[in-house]
């Protein structure tokens, strides 16, 4: 109802607003938000959480959002890769959009002008399969296998780590493995409540996908080694008395880890096989 969305904070409303995202995409926004106000109030890093209430204090104030907008891709965005700085401005022209500030189109086009010029500017080759065997001689075998997983079945990151050790048959020619539309994942927040997230495919269908024989041999290594890695984890955790990083015992993830352990993983088997000077700062 109206009165209950009144009572509601403006950055909460805007992620309602925002519909059915997924959490990258939140996560995307959240920091182009905190990147904005850091901005305009000059604030300290530790101050991020309470971005809520700043945002709050900016729309009570007289604010001339388009001289704040402005300076702030003057600013901020000017030396950012084009790509990067476009995507930050669109973050911004969207939350600003859904919190009923409008601009002109001739303000819009005066915006986008402050905008650097280009395009990609990191340079790139081509992950061949030589590359990919050279970075499989520095990597465990969790990480060797989720490699050859996505080099062979053409999915994404966030995808295989939701795949379950049940939606695997191995033993079919070529292996299949399933990947679901929707996932519901137990998780445990910040204050070491547990809570149930729900994650979705990019494209919001399931579908299924094949791994090759090299990809299949890493996985059976892996499955046999997988309990005692649960068991190592869960051990540590409660040695450093540390809930958020607990695993359940009972995960059915064939790869229970985050993203965040599989690419720094993949980084430091990078930097080992090409060296450090081969990883752009940009990326």
């Amino acid at each position: 109802s109206g009165s209950t969305r009144s009572r509601k904070s403006k950055l909460s409303t805007f992620f309602d607003d925002l519909g059915n995202k997924s959490a990258s995409t939140v996560s995307g926004y959240r920091t182009a938000i905190w990147q904005f106000m850091k901005f305009v109030y000059s604030l300290p890093d530790n101050d991020k959480d309470r971005v809520e209430e700043r945002v709050e204090q900016y729309f009570r104030e007289e604010r001339n959002f388009h001289a704040d907008f402005k300076k702030f891709i003057q600013t901020n965005l000017v030396d950012k890769p084009p790509l990067s700085a476009r995507q930050t401005f669109n973050q911004v022209k969207k939350f600003l959009e859904l919190c009923d500030v409008t601009f002109t189109t001739k303000e819009l086009t005066l915006l986008k002008n402050q905008l650097p010029s280009g395009g990609v500017e990191t340079q790139e080759y081509d992950l061949d399969t030589e590359a990919i065997r050279s970075i499989l001689l520095h990597c465990d075998i969790k990480t060797k296998a989720v490699i050859l997983c996505l080099a062979s079945g053409g999915m994404r990151i966030g995808e295989l780590l939701e795949v379950r050790c049940s939606d695997l048959d191995l033993d079919s020619i070529p292996a299949i493995m399933q990947i679901r539309a929707k996932n519901k994942r137990q998780t445990i927040d910040v204050d070491g409540n547990e809570q149930v997230t729900t994650t979705r495919t990019k494209t919001r269908r399931g579908r299924y996908t094949f791994i090759s024989s090299e990809a299949v041999a890493a996985v059976r290594e892996w499955i046999k080694i997988r309990p005692s890695y649960l068991r190592a984890v869960q051990n540590k955790a409660n040695h450093l008395n540390n809930v958020k990083s607990a695993k359940n015992l009972e995960d059915e993830r064939l790869f229970p880890f985050s993203d965040h352990t599989v690419n720094q993983a993949f980084t430091d088997a990078v930097i080992a096989t090409f060296g450090k000077n081969e990883v752009d700062p940009n990326t």
